[in-house]
């Protein structure tokens, strides 16, 4: 149950921040001046014409964003593909827009895609014939159904769950990997995932949520269900805003818990954004390695420079005023029992708990007028008790919220009264 508009994925939120370091990311090779001096970009008019996003029907206003998606996921993928026979294996490549870029840079390795499409692989076939690319291969079936052995596993928004199969196959092949997942609300049992209904005739997930042990021990399923739906957003939609800086950070711990888990399987395991990160609104990649099989000493170095990543700075920074309160533990809506007890009884020690609260306030969805002008009517609050007017749920969890902070004794008067009763705070 989530109180004072504190949403479940809030809640995840605050146990896991009250338990747990934080994520943290490294910085994507393009940022760095070394890089970015080293000419690791594709070079695209150096390439057959068909291997271009525009050989495989992206739309002109799309071309731009996806050019750099790919290139952001091949700056890593380069100077891991070491060897010159090395098996390369794009999950859920579809119609081949990193693989065929990918075999054209590398022609000594062979390059495998790896989707249930049959349409989409013989658009990569025709594609392939038509720029000469001979060391692309295909392989028309399920992620979990693929058996071959290769070195380096790479998926570009494999759907959901297909992200982390990919990253499943990896790791039991003991292969390295690149990985940029995708749609992570349909990691969430409540949302019916068609890609895994048309693999098993289930809607049932065929991996364990949360991935990790780490997370697992700290988050129930119900609130990581509630953490996979906040961090599938929109990143243009929800910009600027508390409630998208705290949704933002729900798909940083989605992507820390898959860390955890590779880290757990032995392997070293980073994150870092795309570059630019506008190349898409899911511009996270997860890319590792087996810890007893790692790549040369100047890859590692080149690859994980350490980062401040300011969406997930800004997202710490809200919780951070719930840090410094009591050492009670998360009761079951997410508030100490020190908060919890500010916002059932409401006692005169409450404005000495203010900053337990603090994080409702910046994770709800009201306005700062809307708390401004409930703030300005319970001041003029002297005598009392006072009916304050609350014609909606969302207004009634505001004003018991405020004369809270206010050090207020409140209650609700129902549903149908639509107003709280507001003791002034010479009555506590």
């Amino acid at each position: 149950m989530a109180a004072l508009g504190v949403k479940r994925y809030e809640t995840g939120l605050l146990e896991l921040h009250k338990q747990l370091s934080p994520p943290s990311m490294v910085a994507h090779p393009h940022s760095t001046l070394a890089s970015r001096s080293s000419g690791t970009r594709i070079t695209w008019s150096t390439l057959p014409p068909q291997l271009h996003p525009a050989g495989a029907g992206v739309p002109a206003e799309r071309r731009q964003r996806k050019c750099d998606q790919i290139d952001s996921v091949l700056a890593i993928v380069m100077p891991l593909a070491s060897k010159e026979d090395m098996h390369i294996v794009d999950f859920g490549g579809g119609t081949g827009a990193i693989a065929l870029p990918l075999a054209g840079l590398l022609p000594e390795v062979t390059v495998t895609i790896v989707d249930v499409s049959e349409k989409s692989l013989a658009i990569a076939q025709r594609r392939a014939a038509d720029a000469g690319v001979v060391n692309l291969k295909i392989f028309c079936g399920d992620i979990g159904s693929f058996s071959d052995a290769f070195d380096l596993g790479i998926s570009l928004h494999a759907c959901g769950e297909a992200s982390d199969l990919a990253m499943h196959a990896c790791i039991t092949a003991g292969a390295r990997f690149v990985i940029a997942p995708c749609c992570v609300g349909k990691l969430s049992r409540k949302r019916m995932n068609n890609v895994t209904w048309n693999q098993t005739g289930s809607f049932d997930a065929r991996l364990s949520y949360p991935r990790s042990a780490v997370i697992s021990a700290v988050l129930s399923s119900e609130n990581y269900d509630a953490l996979a739906c906040a961090g599938d957003f929109s990143e243009v939609s929800t910009d600027g805003s508390k409630q998208g800086t705290l949704r933002r950070l729900a798909k940083c711990w989605l992507e820390h818990d898959r860390q955890l888990w590779a880290e757990e399987k032995g392997f070293s395991c980073f994150v870092c954004r795309m570059e630019p990160p506008t190349a898409s609104q899911k511009n996270q990649i997860l890319f590792g390695w087996p810890r007893t099989s790692p790549p040369e000493q100047a890859v590692i170095d080149a690859l994980t420079h350490s980062a401040v990543d300011e969406i997930l700075s800004s997202g710490i920074e809200l919780l951070r005023p719930y840090s410094v309160t009591s050492n009670d533990g998360i009761q079951g809506d997410g508030l100490s029992h020190a908060a919890e007890t500010c916002v059932e009884s409401t006692t005169s020690t409450c404005a000495q708990d203010v900053p337990a609260l603090k994080f409702a306030l910046a994770a709800s969805e009201w306005s700062e007028a809307e708390i401004g002008d409930v703030r300005a009517r319970l001041s003029e609050v002297k005598d009392g008790p006072v009916e304050v007017p609350a014609g909606s749920s969302r207004q009634r969890k505001l004003v018991h919220f405020i004369a809270g902070e206010m050090g207020m004794r409140h209650r609700s008067l129902g549903k149908k009264s639509k107003a709280v009763l507001v003791y002034p705070c010479a009555h506590n």
